[in-house]
């Protein structure tokens, strides 16, 4: 099963190999058989071989499985008898679905996925009816029990030509274009970097809203579609509809429904005409992990209003992207600048309008408050508030510029305050 996120996934594969081990090495070796015949045995000049096989790591395949596959590709005369099929079609709630497959039997195949599809209340549909609403990627995934950082990754990776570092719950996940896959590939090799899992996969671009009760529909269809015998890879949208009421990334297949009292995103903002700094910080338990943070620049010379505008779209695209629990920001104290302090006033009621048309709640902080839940000390300075920021979020490189380090305080003020409401509201 492939598709997001790949942790549970790959979790979920090695789930099922313990459970149905005979089919998945049945699968895999077959795939390897085919890679081998159609481009050789020597994985550097194959690509199907060397994703096979790291599709054979990932689950545990033993060595001498992989290695009679191989030597069945180099001889075997009824691998040419093989094709790769994909099926398109709609599962339960209208749900996209690509199916990839293996078979030497096209008729045997198609009505197969096509009986799954109409027991789950889903569809078969023709050619190209979903493929739009996905983009092929190389994606290589890395474990964080491997000590690596998120910067240590985003600097090899980048430089190499990969699109995206994604730091995820259990690990991360690196996003580059198919013909950048060996480069990649390459430079992790290079730094010794190992990698639990790398695949050219079929990622959404797209997000279907589902309700819990379809959420288990699917999930039933897509374990149905990938116990089939011809079917290698199943896809599908990458957002759903969780309990909380917000949209997160998650692999069907591995999704674990959010209660409103273990889970929350936060964004906290740092408001200015100039530079409006954002930061994004999700709270899993008591565990907080940084999302994605940066600023919103506008240039001196742009009129005022035009200024304001171009805050308000930005932070409404981030807003409309990660769909936020709550909005933090530092309450407004006027100090002997007046023209400073109806500069950021201006631009703190953009960002308030910009939560308030979305329905996401707004807390509201006074710089004390925010300091103490940091660093545990009203009277701190700029300095060890962003010290603190960084060891919260473990965050190698300081957040530039400051206005970014402020906003995550704010969020981490707001997660904590909010975590420490609905804790009380539980009990």
């Amino acid at each position: 099963m492939s598709g997001h996120s790949k942790w549970a996934n790959i979790k979920h594969k090695k789930g099922k190999a313990d459970a149905a081990r005979g089919q998945i090495t049945t699968k895999i070796g077959r795939e390897i058989t085919i890679a081998v015949r159609m481009g050789g045995p020597d994985p550097t000049g194959n690509m199907k071989l060397k994703l096979a096989l790291s599709k054979a790591k990932a689950n545990n395949v033993p060595k001498d499985n992989i290695q009679r596959a191989i030597q069945k590709g180099q001889g075997a005369a009824d691998a040419s008898n093989y094709e790769e099929i994909t099926y398109e079609g709609y599962g339960p709630a209208g749900v996209a679905v690509m199916v990839s497959t293996l078979t030497d039997n096209r008729n045997r195949t198609a009505a197969d996925v096509r009986h799954v599809f109409s027991k789950y209340g889903g569809n078969m549909g023709e050619t190209g009816c979903v493929n739009w609403m996905f983009k092929r990627k190389g994606v290589f995934s890395i474990d964080s029990e491997a000590g690596y950082t998120e910067d240590d990754l985003m600097l090899i990776a980048l430089e190499a030509g990969a699109e995206d570092v994604k730091a995820e719950e259990e690990g991360f996940e690196i996003v580059t274009e198919p013909e950048d896959f060996d480069a990649v590939e390459k430079a992790l090799a290079d730094n010794n970097i190992e990698v639990m899992m790398s695949e050219i996969a079929m990622l959404p671009d797209t997000m279907a809203e589902l309700s819990d009760e379809d959420v288990v529909k699917v999930r039933k269809m897509l374990e149905a579609l990938e116990d089939l015998d011809d079917v290698q890879d199943v896809y599908t949208l990458s957002l759903i509809h969780c309990a909380t009421g917000r949209l997160t990334k998650a692999c069907l297949l591995s999704i674990i429904i959010r209660r409103e009292h273990e889970e929350m995103l936060a964004i906290g903002i740092d408001p200015g005409t100039a530079i409006c700094g954002f930061g994004l910080v999700e709270m899993v338990g008591n565990k907080l992990t940084p999302i994605h943070y940066g600023a919103v620049f506008t240039d001196k010379d742009m009129l005022p209003e035009l200024r304001l505008k171009k805050i308000y779209d930005e932070l409404s695209v981030l807003l409309d992207e990660y769909r936020p629990d709550v909005m933090s920001v530092e309450q407004l104290f006027f100090n002997r600048n007046v023209t400073t302090a109806i500069s950021v006033g201006q631009a703190r009621g953009v960002a308030l309008l910009t939560a308030a048309n979305r329905g996401i709640q707004i807390t509201e902080f006074t710089p004390m408050q925010i300091k103490q839940a940091v660093v545990g000390y009203g009277g701190a300075n700029k300095e060890q508030v962003t010290f603190m920021v960084q060891k919260l979020l473990n965050i190698r490189t300081k957040p530039k510029p400051d206005d970014v380090a402020d906003a995550l305080a704010v969020a981490i003020c707001g997660l904590h305050t909010a975590a420490t409401r609905r804790w009380q509201e539980l009990k």
